[in-house]
């Protein structure tokens, strides 16, 4: 993928902006095994809005792929959600949702052919905060793909722009689904960690 850094006064990288290509919306390329029930504004035919059972109740999804099948979730209403899906039930939230239990019910559902990464989101004033089940996996801190699916998703189902900043346990991405149909997508570049590898005693050398 195309990457734009950039650079501090010390030479070091604060910010990449990686072009993720355009959305894949047509179910059998996402896949998901069902049939398109919406049109976004330019007349595209996607699954807008999927009801799927589950012991919790129903869920409803997006279903969109950046090269790799993404279901998401938007939330609005927290209340209806079963009370069994939280430490506390008394505060129900995005960040207080077990979103393991969910994920992994969801992920291996017989309607995605090649399990699917599960996206669950919220819609705020200052941008959409999300969390992600990736498939094989579990929770992660952070999705490139799901926070571009998210954001697609959003901008499809009119729930906002095609310009969104999406909040993850990780950090915040800026994604923006440009005129030409790709994704762009920025964020910070920062030290995860250092260390040292003694090569003379593992044989390397």
């Amino acid at each position: 993928r195309p990457i734009d850094f950039v650079l501090n006064d010390a030479g070091e990288f604060v910010c990449a902006t990686v072009i993720m290509g355009s959305p894949i919306l047509e179910p059998s390329l996402v896949p998901v095994d069902t049939e398109n029930n919406a049109i976004s504004d330019e007349g595209v035919a996607f699954v807008g809005d999927m009801p799927l059972d589950s012991p919790w109740g129903e869920f409803r999804f997006t279903c969109v792929s950046m090269g790799n099948p993404h279901a998401v979730c938007f939330i609005e209403n927290w209340e209806r959600i079963s009370d069994d899906l939280f430490a506390d039930p008394s505060d129900k939230n995005l960040g207080s949702f077990d979103v393991n239990r969910v994920g992994s019910y969801f992920e291996s559902h017989p309607i995605f052919p090649e399990k699917a990464n599960i996206e669950f989101a919220t819609v705020g004033a200052d941008g959409i905060t999300m969390r992600v089940y990736e498939r094989g996996c579990g929770e992660t801190l952070a999705c490139g793909t799901g926070a571009c699916a998210v954001s697609v998703a959003a901008s499809l189902t009119h729930r906002s722009s095609r310009k969104n900043t999406i909040h993850l346990l990780g950090g915040d991405l800026n994604i923006e689904w440009k005129d030409d149909g790709n994704v762009s997508m920025t964020g910070p570049a920062t030290t995860s960690f250092t260390g040292r590898l003694d090569l003379s005693t593992c044989g390397c050398a």
